[in-house]
């Protein structure tokens, strides 16, 4: 969902980024929900003075435990000494022995007194030292004096070559540089378009669940409005189950009553047969029955037809 259909509860839950579809529409509510959010992430990452710490490293640290000579050299620059061992400069001068102004035995000794000086000039190692030392700077002029006469006969075309080579570097590094920012473009405009078909994707959802909520809602009302109706049902239907069940009951008990009567008359008539074939009446007897089986027969009768009404009812 966006931003700009969002209240600042459900920022709290969850923020989703859509820059270019939204802008810069934010509300100050949810302004205010994301400064919350942030200034909770900064509660959960306190600042701390030593951040080499969580990787085994510290400010004070032992970077190079294992070479003593430029651990030396870190705890020297950390206090801000100057250095003890510089670059040895003598072999850029031509001292004189017992001159005082360096020592060729020991360029890292003090200057002597002015006995060690005579003594330096009356010694043959400090003058050999020192013609050894003014052959290499000669030789060092002599190499300098080369690459002058050097530039100066093939400079004029290889500086222009120079140039031909940096102005190609140059194209090709603005070549890469065109194509970076094609590819940047290419790159935002595909963000651009992929955000804005996001968010009508996002608001169409939104509106439907919006939509699928009312109905949810209209629904859960029609039903409370229908369970009474429900119950009402169900208390009918348990009352037509109580109906049916005595119905039930009195058919059978009919039945067994038609089925009693039925085997009462039959052994009525089998008993009649009976009696009329062991002793036979006039035919005016037969003809007009007996009182008393006129009136067992009217009574099987009315007990017949009254079953007969029960099972109809």
């Amino acid at each position: 969902m966006s931003l700009a259909h969002t209240t600042s509860q459900e920022l709290e839950i969850h923020l989703d980024a859509l820059p270019y579809a939204e802008g810069d529409a934010l509300q100050p509510q949810e302004r205010a929900a994301v400064r919350r959010q942030i200034e909770a992430a900064m509660r959960h990452n306190p600042p701390r003075s030593d951040y080499l710490a969580p990787l085994g490293l510290s400010e004070e640290g032992d970077f190079f435990k294992d070479h003593p000579a430029l651990q030396a050299e870190m705890e020297r620059i950390r206090r801000g000494l100057p250095m003890e061992h510089g670059l040895d400069r003598t072999r850029l001068q031509l001292p004189q022995p017992g001159s005082g102004a360096a020592v060729i035995a020991d360029p890292a000794a003090e200057p002597g007194t002015e006995a060690d000086a005579q003594k330096e000039r009356t010694d043959p190692a400090c003058w050999e030292r020192a013609v050894r030392n003014a052959e290499a700077q000669l030789s060092h002029q002599h190499i300098r004096i080369s690459n002058l006469e050097l530039l100066q006969k093939f400079g004029a075309d290889a500086w222009p070559a120079h140039l031909f080579n940096m102005q190609a570097l140059l194209d090709r590094r603005n070549a890469e540089l065109s194509r970076s920012r094609s590819s940047i473009a290419s790159t935002n405009r595909a963000r651009r378009f992929l955000h804005i078909t996001s968010a009508t994707r996002i608001n169409r959802a939104a509106r439907r669940w919006e939509d699928l909520v009312e109905s949810a809602h209209g629904a859960t009302a029609a039903a409370r409005e229908l369970e009474p109706q429900v119950i009402r049902m169900r208390q009918e239907l348990a009352e037509l189950q109580e109906k049916l069940a005595h119905y039930e009951a009195t058919s059978q008990e009919a039945e067994a009553r038609r089925q009693a009567i039925i085997r009462q008359m039959e052994e009525s008539l089998v008993g009649t047969v009976k009696s009329g074939v062991a002793e036979p009446e006039p035919a005016t007897a037969v003809d007009r029955p007996s009182t008393g089986d006129a009136d067992v027969g009217a009574k099987a009768d009315v007990e017949v037809n009254d079953t007969n009404d029960t099972d109809e009812e």
